[in-house]
């Protein structure tokens, strides 16, 4: 009898843990994001922009200014 496959590890926001390694903000200065898991999102350390996590999938898209 097989046994049940444990759950992948999962890093901030339900984000795998691969990802979350080499994701940044897709601003010019490429900053860190820091997750903030009461809003679900994640906010840029560089520019300030927040981008929600919607099912551990970061929706990174900027508006043009």
């Amino acid at each position: 009898m097989t046994q049940p496959a444990e759950p992948a590890p999962r890093g901030p926001l339900g984000l795998d843990p691969r990802l979350w390694e080499i994701l940044v903000c897709p601003c010019p200065a490429h900053g860190d994001l820091l997750p903030d898991e009461a809003n679900s999102t994640l906010t840029c350390t560089v520019c300030g922009s927040v981008f929600g996590v919607e099912d551990g999938i970061p929706v990174m898209l900027l508006a043009d200014a």
